[in-house]
């Protein structure tokens, strides 16, 4: 299992920013075609091959589910109560992604995400959650 840096992390944890710039104008990103680019840029893609089809807008709406629910948690983690439906969010994120166990020659384990698209990419980037809890990082 390749550990992740921590400005990897830090990297992929751009998913869960604001959806409003510092000034209160709607971020280019707060749109599918926006969502595509950010996964894109963050290596979090996660696709069908060739003709896979771009982010609707229930897929946007989904990611900002998430997004929020990685904030909840975060906040928890520092001590804030914790959101009951953060947790709920954030399992029927990773059921929709399909997780399966790798288990690596070196004895680690990895998640591994089967959904494509936008699913598969949220599996990717609660992958990378995941072994960053199990680390402690």
């Amino acid at each position: 299992m390749v550990k992740l840096a921590p400005g990897e992390l830090t990297e992929r944890a751009r998913f869960r920013q604001h959806a409003r710039d510092r000034s209160g104008h709607r971020r280019a990103d707060h749109t599918p075609e926006g969502l595509a680019a950010v996964l894109d840029r963050l290596g979090l893609v996660k696709s069908a091959g060739p003709g896979t089809a771009r982010p609707s807008k229930a897929d946007l709406r989904r990611a900002v589910e998430v997004r929020e629910a990685l904030r909840a948690v975060l906040l928890a983690n520092n001590g804030e109560p914790l959101d009951p439906t953060a947790l709920c969010t954030l399992n029927r994120a990773a059921q929709e992604a399909r997780f399966s166990l790798v288990f690596c020659g070196s004895c680690d384990v990895e998640y591994e995400p089967h959904a494509t698209g936008v699913a598969g990419s949220i599996g990717k980037l609660l992958s990378i959650l995941a072994d960053s809890m199990a680390d402690g990082t």
